[in-house]
């Protein structure tokens, strides 16, 4: 399987959703491409920035945290990188939850 570079895999990626989206007759803003950002190095992820990703996905909220630490310069027009939970629960140990977490650039 050939190795694709990250701008051109990204690039890749939102031709076929902009193309579902055609196809299901639907405005090209009803559905975002999230990046799963699980187990990729904030490096990584700015990569995925600077080809234009903005919508990330993580499975728990402290590796969001670290990676919005890592990638704090790189803002919004609000000058904020914001996260979202979703389906949060407690967790067995004190502190933490378990859930999932979405997070915008």
């Amino acid at each position: 399987m050939k190795d694709i570079a990250l701008p051109e895999a990204l690039a890749g990626a939102h031709a076929r959703l902009e193309h579902a989206l055609h196809e299901a007759g639907r405005p090209l803003d009803a559905a975002a491409l999230l990046a799963v950002s699980k187990t990729q190095p904030a490096a990584r992820l700015r990569q995925a920035y600077q080809a234009g990703q903005r919508a990330f996905g993580e499975n728990y909220l402290q590796e969001a945290l670290d990676k919005q630490v890592a990638l704090a310069d790189l803002t919004t027009s609000s000058g904020i990188l914001s996260a979202r939970w979703s389906r949060t629960r407690p967790a067995p140990w004190p502190n933490t939850s378990i859930g999932s977490t979405a997070w915008t650039a």
